[in-house]
């Protein structure tokens, strides 16, 4: 039976200005003005408004980076907000 995180889209709001969207541990997509401030194999860091948040996994891929967001893909563990 797969977990209903795997199965369901997910929308947060982070400010009135971000949102992210999480499509089953895969795929993000993150709304808003983002910036990339750290970026190797296993953790990806990104600013957005007065938010951050950390992402944590492996096979990172920005499939596309524009000034109204971003959406990546590869293999997501953790997300840390800061």
């Amino acid at each position: 039976m797969a977990k209903i995180s795997e199965t369901l889209k997910s929308v947060y709001p982070l400010a009135t200005d971000f949102y992210i969207e999480i499509f089953d541990r895969k795929e993000i997509v993150l709304t808003g003005d983002i910036e990339i401030s750290e970026l190797d194999d296993s953790v990806l860091k990104i600013k957005c408004s007065e938010h951050g948040l950390k992402f944590y996994g492996k096979n990172f891929k920005i499939m596309c980076y524009t000034s109204e967001g971003i959406r990546l893909c590869g293999n997501f563990e953790k997300i840390e907000f800061f």
